[in-house]
C-alpha cells in the first residue's frame, strides 16, 4: 500500500515538503540541496512537531550531503542513499 502524499504549511509560512501518510502515523520528511547540515534545516520539522506534541512523530531530513545519520530530532538521509530506504 502506498502512503498518500502531501505538504504541510500554516497561515504564518511555516511548513514541511513533504508528509507521508503512513499506516504507522505520519512521517515528515524536510528536504533541503545543502551538502553540510546546518540546525536551521531542523527548523520547519522541530516547529511541526511543537504543534503536535503528544502524539508520536517521525521525521527525516533529506540533504545533499553524503552521510546518512540519526540524530535526536530527526534521522537523516544523503540525498544519494534514497533508493536504499
Amino acid at each position: 500500500m502506498k502512503p498518500d502524499i502531501y505538504f504541510w504549511r500554516d497561515s504564518a509560512g511555516n511548513e514541511v515538503d513533504l508528509i507521508l501518510d503512513t499506516p504507522g502515523g505520519p512521517v515528515a520528511v524536510e528536504i533541503k540541496s545543502g551538502r553540510t547540515i546546518d540546525q536551521g534545516f531542523f527548523k520547519n520539522l522541530n516547529y511541526r512537531r511543537s504543534l503536535i506534541s503528544g502524539t508520536e512523530s517521525k521525521e527525516i531530513l533529506v540533504y545533499g550531503g553524503d552521510l546518512s545519520q540519526t540524530r535526536s530530532n530527526a534521522k537523516v538521509i544523503s540525498w544519494d542513499k534514497l533508493t536504499r530506504i
